[in-house]
């Protein structure tokens, strides 16, 4: 353990220390915050090392908070080296993560005039407020670096509020005020004009759920559970957890056309389409029949690899060419269409979808027709397909069309949101000096599918990588240097994998990623040698060109993805099912051609679909499934707008 290990905890328990230290706070925050400043412009890993521990020595006397640390740092605070230097994470990431820590403004939820611990009474209108402070009360969320929300041109930006009884019988709600100014470099300021204001009427004792939504624009970028326990005699607690949406300069870019937002309320889940009005529904299905439908809406796309459809040998075609006759195309979209309506009339017109959650269905299909081409769907925890979704009155063979398919009418951005502990921040723009490195990790055996079969689809690629790659491509072939690289991670913008990735069990958590020589690299191990609280340096899009890395199911977000997005990947990139490795190496090709010149992930990933759909009748471009801003860059030569 080293002064490393202590700063990536520092950073992760920061959010705490208000009731950690209590009331001397904020004086220790004024001494702190300087020396953070200080560590952050120092040039080397000695003078880093010296200055981690002039922020961590004021820490020593509080008990409560040394606990906490003094595992994580067992050697003098007034050594010079660290002789542990080479063996760690990088120490610009965790003191950039740090210092995005200290800097943080905080959402704050209070009751005004309701002392906490005071008890709430029925029938009785209480002042719910939201303001956003440098400090956090005891029923507050930490938005990191909200000021990355406000335009480079401008002092502060809006947040709408809107706050939702999860229990009608529990709580009426009125909305007194539903903006909320965020300020760039400070925080709101101490008249009303800057307060989210609602009138709160509790209605029945026992625990009542309110959800508070944060959005900018049509995105919502915050949300907020307060579980309030309302009793005639006493108690008055308030309980709150949140989840963040990652902020990146790229969400301040471009509006979606459509917006969805599928979030957690009490035992269920709801959705809220936003265009120009909002609407909202709940979802009344069990997480047991979600994942049934989503099984169903992937039926399709399996089937382009199978030959138990009684249609010839077009899987046969799928695995091992690009170009599909057209007879060939016309069965495997019928196929894919009858799952795809399936999934959508299961989800919204469904025995137990009632009128509003039908409604917004209908207002997706009627959306179809309209202009606009991006989607943009944000959850924070239920994960569904939406690209294979198929939207129409029916799926007859005569009027079936790939432009009925969600993944080629929209491109759909898939932001998951995450816990509001979090406090990452990525710069999405693109600098004309931005030479980012690149890791290439990839299984030569791909290379020998048998005893006499030999192919160059694994030494193509890393041929194109030296030759249109920067100037840094670290090609990895065996598992120990995947591991050394991950344990030991070097800066780069793109970490890239074209590998086998097999299940061991039906648990998608329970996964390897297979290197050359078998090089097995389970996902258990990863999170061994490169654990989530260690970030990537530079905050890299992962894309995993391999198979079944993206299959989320609404009972399980486990697995590749959301591990790395958790150690603050600004993306991941990952397929639905199995891939055919020569499809795979033509869409890595013909995908990084178009985001090595500066085209977004999102317009690239939709482009290369239809590449494949309108040159070649192939309609895998659907395997692949971005978890980012659609915004996001991986390097480019201008603003990356």
């Amino acid at each position: 353990m080293s002064a490393r290990h202590a700063v990536a905890e520092l950073a992760a328990i920061w959010r705490s220390l208000p009731v950690l230290v209590g009331s001397e706070w904020p004086d220790l925050r004024a001494r702190l915050v300087p020396e953070i400043e200080a560590l952050v412009t120092a040039g080397t890993d000695d003078e880093r090392h010296r200055r981690a521990g002039r922020v961590l020595r004021p820490l020593m006397s509080r008990p409560r908070v040394w606990d906490l640390l003094k595992d994580a740092f067992k050697s003098d605070v007034t050594r010079a080296s660290d002789p542990g230097v080479a063996d760690e994470a990088d120490w610009p990431a965790l003191v950039g993560l740090l210092n995005a820590a200290a800097r943080d403004q905080w959402i704050n939820a209070v009751f005004d005039g309701h002392p906490p611990g005071s008890p709430f009474a029925v029938g009785r209108p209480c002042l719910l407020a939201f303001t956003i402070d440098d400090f956090a009360h005891a029923e507050a969320f930490k938005a990191a670096q909200l000021d990355v929300l406000v335009e480079d041109d401008r002092k502060s930006a809006e947040l709408r509020v809107d706050v939702l009884s999860e229990d009608p019988a529990g709580a009426e709600v009125r909305a007194v005020r539903t903006s909320l100014v965020v300020h760039r470099g400070r925080p709101s300021g101490p008249g009303t004009a800057d307060r989210a204001l609602f009138e709160v009427t509790f209605r029945r004792t026992g625990t009542v759920a309110l959800m508070a939504l944060f959005s900018l624009g049509s995105r919502v970028v915050r949300g907020m559970h307060l579980a309030v326990e309302v009793s005639p005699t006493g108690g008055g607690e308030v309980r709150t957890d949140s989840f963040v949406r990652p902020l990146t300069t790229a969400a301040r870019l471009r509006e979606p056309d459509l917006t969805l937002n599928i979030f957690r309320a009490g035992g269920t889940s709801m959705i809220r389409l936003t265009d120009t009005s909002s609407y909202q529904a709940e979802i009344p299905y069990g997480l047991r029949e979600l994942d049934h439908l989503v099984r169903t809406g992937r039926t399709g796309l399996r089937s382009l690899l199978r030959h138990d459809q009684g249609i010839g040998e077009y899987a046969a075609v799928h695995a091992s060419g690009i170009d599909i006759p057209e007879d060939v195309y016309t069965e495997a979209l019928s196929e894919l269409a009858k799952s795809g309506f399936l999934l959508f009339q299961g989800l919204f017109r469904g025995a137990k979808s009632r009128d509003d959650l039908r409604n917004i269905g209908s207002l997706i299909q009627r959306a179809m027709t309209s202009r606009g081409r991006r989607l943009q769907v944000v959850s924070d925890g239920l994960h569904l397909p939406w690209d294979l979704m198929y939207v129409a009155d029916s799926c007859d063979d005569g009027t079936v069309s790939p432009e009925k398919i969600l993944g080629f009418r929209y491109q759909i951005d898939h932001i998951p949101m995450r816990p509001s502990a979090d406090p990452r921040y990525i710069d999405d723009i693109a600098r004309p000096d931005d030479e980012p490195g690149v890791l290439l990790a990839v299984n030569e055996d791909i290379d020998r599918p048998g005893d006499d079969v030999r192919r160059t689809l694994v030494a193509d690629q890393i041929d194109y990588w030296k030759r249109h790659g920067p100037s840094a491509v670290h090609v990895l072939r065996r598992k120990a240097e995947v591991i050394d690289a991950l344990s030991r991670p070097r800066p780069s913008r793109l970490s890239y994998f074209y590998c086998h990735c097999q299940p061991r069990s039906a648990d998608p958590d329970d996964c390897e990623l297979v290197f050359t020589g078998y090089g097995c690299l389970s996902l258990l191990d990863l999170r061994a040698i490169a654990p989530d609280h260690l970030p990537l340096p530079a905050a890299p899009l992962v894309v995993l060109n391999t198979c079944d890395s993206a299959t989320l199911t609404p009972s399980l977000y486990q697995g590749l993805v959301p591990y790395f997005l958790n150690k603050g990947a600004r993306g991941v990139i990952g397929t639905e099912t199995t891939v055919p490795a020569v499809f795979a190496a033509d869409w890595a090709r013909r995908f990084f051609d178009r985001t090595l010149k500066g085209e977004s992930v999102g317009n690239a990933l939709t482009a290369v679909r239809h590449e494949f759909l309108e040159r070649h009748r192939n309609l895998m471009g659907l395997f692949y499934t971005a978890y980012c801003e659609g915004e996001t860059v991986v390097r480019g030569s201008g603003s990356g707008r």
